[in-house]
């Protein structure tokens, strides 16, 4: 049959119904379980299967709830100081009571983020990702349901810390409760080795486990299959069912849980982390040039925005010098001054303008006043999220 003479495909059946056109150009498909029209296309009780273009995985696009806790990382905190070669961090892992519902890590894993001395540089999803090696790797303890299916699945990466190409493994480890079961390894998940490239060459691994008899719980573990290079991971999900679906970021829901400007900033080389939140709003002050926290009973170093978006500061610090001793994500709109109450006398602190931040900065003392204390309480300001 020649396309050219075909004028209307109206009235065709193929099939006894599996490919059907209507009279007016309506086309239903498997028994009108699909059908494609003017008003767009409509599917019963079914679903839309997608690919992944690099890794071929493929993926439901109903979407369906993800068991894993933070889930791209972006509840976790740095520890120490950047890795310039590498433009990332140790992780802080101390908030982290145990492995339940949270991330834990064994050996020294790593976090790189979007706010990066080298410009935007984007995590697959969200602003935060991790690295993760053989001998460095991240864990999650979740629970599961006895006798269900369920399937994991997680987008790697390269990054400046891998060297060459990059093999991804995934261990699933039951558990009844917290006692690890004798049979512990359920399943190993492991990615084909993925070649070097950019963090834009994004690949997903996917692989599918039964939970056994006796079992509740399982533990997530994402390492690497050789002891030889690194690799970057985001997106990790765990669904019911057979296949993975289409992974949501819920990147608003982090930046409401934690606020842009609460992610640590890189100024000039210097970590200002500011990221730590306390009660009622109060978030905790990094300190610099030698000043600490005074002690109990004092209040520690910190500060908080209220509801018309004014800064407050308070806090009890000790034994620095002459110079920056704490920085706020909010600037101030123009350079300003305040005496503070220190020992013996008083201290003329500046608060300043710089790259979206303020800086506090100590300037000198007036009428006797040392180091030995000094009182953070009357520094207040209206804040600028830049």
């Amino acid at each position: 049959m020649i396309a050219d003479y075909i004028k209307s495909l109206n009235g065709l059946n193929v099939g006894d119904g599996q490919f059907v056109v209507d009279d007016n150009g309506n086309v239903s498909i498997a028994n009108n379980n699909v059908s494609i029209g003017r008003q767009g296309v409509t599917v019963k009780d079914g679903n839309f299967l997608l690919e992944h273009g690099n890794s071929g995985v493929e993926y439901e696009l109903s979407p369906r709830t993800n068991l894993v806790y933070d889930h791209s990382f972006e509840m976790l905190e740095t520890e120490g100081n950047l890795f310039t070669s590498y433009d990332d961090f140790d992780i802080d892992f101390s908030n982290s009571d145990d492995e339940w519902m949270a991330w834990k890590g064994s050996g020294y894993p790593k976090m790189f983020r979007t706010l990066s001395l080298d410009g935007i540089r984007p995590s697959p999803f969200g602003l935060q990702s991790v690295e993760v090696h053989r001998n460095h790797y991240m864990y999650q303890k979740i629970w599961v349901e006895t006798g269900q299916t369920y399937t994991f699945s997680m987008t790697v990466f390269p990054t400046k810390r891998t060297n060459g190409s990059f093999h991804p493994r995934v261990d699933v480890l039951s558990y009844n409760g917290d006692t690890r079961t004798s049979d512990s390894v359920i399943r190993v998940i492991q990615g084909k080795a993925f070649p070097n490239g950019t963090y834009q060459d994004t690949y997903r691994i996917s692989g599918t486990f039964t939970v056994p008899a006796g079992v509740n719980a399982v533990q997530i573990q994402i390492l690497a299959e050789d002891g030889t290079t690194w690799y970057g991971v985001d997106g990790v999900q765990v669904v019911e069912g057979n296949r993975p679906v289409i992974y949501r970021p819920e990147s608003s829901f982090f930046m409401s849980m934690r606020g842009i400007p609460h992610y640590p900033q890189m100024n000039g080389g210097e970590l200002k982390n500011i990221s730590i939140t306390t009660t009622n709003g109060w978030h905790s002050m990094t300190l610099y040039n030698g000043w600490v926290n005074y002690g109990s009973p004092y209040s520690l170093a910190r500060w908080r925005m209220d509801a018309e978006g004014f800064i407050h500061v308070t806090g009890f610090i000790a034994n620095g010098s002459t110079a920056l001793f704490g920085s706020i994500p909010y600037a101030i709109d123009s350079k300003c001054e305040f005496i503070l109450h220190a020992a013996n006398g008083f201290a003329r602190v500046q608060a300043r303008p710089y790259n979206g931040t303020t800086e506090l900065v100590l300037v000198n003392y007036d009428s006797g006043g040392n180091n030995g204390f000094m009182s953070l309480d009357g520094i207040n300001y209206f804040g600028r999220d830049w």
